[in-house]
């Protein structure tokens, strides 16, 4: 429990470390479940903090072996596994929609899995390709309990990922929806700078999300700043994740706004960081979308 919370304060890699010695000496000690809870913990923080998309694919893998050999009644990975694997491959917008949809199906006959670490997963994923509605959906299907269970930082990626989706479904509606969305927006943003004064892993979500707000007031240079300093923050931090989502929202800004000299570089730099994360999926869907082939060098952003 140290652990999570640290991870709260620190760096959450740097917190959840040290599970990986703390869970080989719980089996050692004949006490495999918590020595699963421990290595269940460390695969969804490093997941969330950006950790190589296959590497984390390959702890799920290895946990979901283990707890069909056990037979006990464990938190069941898979739930986080099915949207985190998606990732690895591109995914249509019939598949998506389908797999999604599965999701209560599995989880009405595995009622322990961690719901709000399923759903986080799935809202990461969903915003992650580009499916806003599909993801504020997740979102909304856990409500409140979402703040009702352990105060675990995932509750903070699930609150900025649906302040993304929200974002997105501001931008293409109108009137009452679309001032519902901007409610939303704003309201997960609100969450995220409370806990960003005490977490440096959370300050870049809560700049991500101030540029997303500052771009629907129409403040057009201070959104384009916010989404650059986010960048920057993420990757000192290790989220190359939401490095590449910080440069694509740019790049979506940018074509908005008809700065298309900035398009091209945004996505590029976008398709680089996803490259690297691991999210070969993504890679090929922005590649079949916009045609984007090629990546600047690192460090260079325009």
């Amino acid at each position: 429990m140290t652990a999570l919370t640290r991870a709260w304060l620190d760096s959450r890699r740097d917190a959840v470390a040290g599970l990986a010695d703390i869970a080989e000496a719980l089996r050692e000690n004949g006490d495999p479940e918590y020595a699963y809870y421990a290595d269940f913990q460390r695969a969804v923080h490093r997941a969330l903090a950006g950790v190589g998309v296959r590497e984390v694919a390959d702890e799920f893998g290895t946990l979901i072996a283990r707890v069909n050999r056990s037979g006990h009644n464990y938190p069941n990975p898979e739930g986080c596994f099915r949207p985190y694997r998606l990732l690895l491959e591109l995914q249509d917008s019939a598949a998506l929609e389908s797999q999604a949809g599965e999701i209560e199906a599995w989880l009405s006959v595995h009622p322990g899995a961690g719901e709000t670490f399923v759903r986080t997963f799935w809202v990461m994923t969903l915003c992650i390709f580009g499916r806003a509605r599909l993801a504020f959906e997740q979102s909304e299907r856990v409500g409140v309990r979402l703040l009702r269970g352990l105060p675990f930082v995932h509750i903070a990626d699930h609150m900025f990922y649906r302040g993304v989706a929200a974002s997105s479904l501001a931008w293409d509606s109108r009137g009452a929806s679309r001032s519902r969305y901007l409610r939303e927006l704003r309201a997960a943003r609100a969450w995220l700078s409370r806990w960003a004064r005490y977490s440096p892993d959370l300050v870049h979500m809560e700049g991500f999300l101030a540029a997303e707000v500052s771009d629907h007031r129409g403040r057009r240079e201070e959104s384009k700043r916010l989404y650059e300093r986010c960048f920057e923050r993420a990757v000192s931090r290790g989220f190359l994740h939401m490095a590449a989502l910080a440069s694509e929202r740019g790049a979506q800004a940018a074509a908005r706004h008809e700065r298309r000299s900035l398009l091209s570089a945004d996505l590029g730099m976008a398709t680089q960081f996803y490259q690297r994360w691991g999210a070969t999926g993504k890679v090929e869907l922005l590649r079949q979308r916009y045609g984007v082939s090629r990546q600047p060098p690192l460090g260079m952003r325009r």
